[in-house]
């Protein structure tokens, strides 16, 4: 091999970029981030996207919710509602009558 066809790659490496601009690096890790951030959506360890296609998560609580309106009328109406107290002596919540 001649110096002139092994100078020819060594100048091509000493000519070109040797990284992007900051704004194609944003992009860049823009785009790697969204990217793990659906897979582990799609796998169920995340919550960020709606469009995944998951069922939402089954509500905190089954029991009928109750305005206060409705339950201070019915306390007032003497129908024997109970507030929480403290627990008694062996652990145990007590209800107190209201």
């Amino acid at each position: 091999m001649s110096d002139d066809e092994a100078e020819r790659p060594r100048r091509a490496v000493r000519l070109a970029a040797a990284g992007g601009s900051a704004f194609e690096t944003f992009l860049v890790v823009g785009f790697l981030v969204f990217v793990t951030l659906l897979i582990t959506d799609i796998l169920g360890f995340t919550k960020v996207f709606s469009f995944t296609g998951r069922p939402s998560d089954p509500p905190l609580s089954t029991a009928p919710a109750v305005s206060p309106a409705a339950l201070t009328r019915a306390c007032s109406l003497g129908s024997g509602c109970a507030t929480p107290a403290a627990a008694g002596p062996d652990g145990e919540d007590h209800l107190a009558a209201g």
